[in-house]
């Protein structure tokens, strides 16, 4: 329970494909004040920054339908219900790029979007990856991959030239490891 806000009720509300809404009642506790609020929730997700071992990294371009552009970030996706996230995230590298890798760390855990969504992002590192497999695109990705020197990613990323929050959270939880394969 917060301190200064109280949850009244929540109704489950429509689903859209793998998003489902919830409208939630709260009572601001100071002034008695109500206010109604749509959160979304879905399965959690994983996003890994993929490294050859070159030093390498294996990014993803996809259209983002949200900003309506493409975006340049590390690949990532949805967990299955029920599917443990390391398994996961090992599919989504995958599916997405072709890429796998027998040295995984956990890099952290962090809210989604806090501000309207009620799930998780666990991210990740592997290291050494190769090509081993075809891709295989859900119905709504159309990825093209780039391979880019680790030194220029980090540069892209201090520089706000690669714009997906989870990308960024990622290198930002990873940096002092990511310097140390760079030094």
């Amino acid at each position: 329970m917060n301190k200064h806000w109280k949850l009244l009720y929540e109704t489950d509300g429509p689903k859209h494909h793998f998003l489902n809404m919830h409208h939630q009642k709260y009572e601001k506790v100071l002034t008695k004040d109500e206010l109604d609020i749509l959160v979304v929730s879905s399965g959690d997700a994983a996003n890994v920054i993929p490294i050859t071992e070159n030093l390498e990294v294996i990014l993803v371009k996809q259209f983002r339908f949200g900003i309506q552009q493409e975006t340049l970030e590390i690949p990532g996706g949805l967990i299955d219900q029920g599917e443990d996230r390391l398994i996961g995230i090992k599919r989504e590298l995958q599916e997405e790029t072709g890429y796998s890798s027998s040295k995984w760390n956990h890099i952290g855990t962090l809210p989604f979007n806090p501000v309207y969504h009620k799930n998780y992002i666990h991210h990740y590192l592997a290291e050494n990856v190769s090509l081993t497999h075809e891709t295989n695109f859900d119905v709504g990705e159309h990825i093209e991959i780039i391979k880019m020197p680790l030194p220029e990613v980090i540069h892209k990323v201090k520089g706000g030239q690669l714009i997906h929050p989870h990308t960024i959270s990622a290198f930002m939880l990873a940096f002092d490891r990511l310097k140390t394969l760079i030094t």
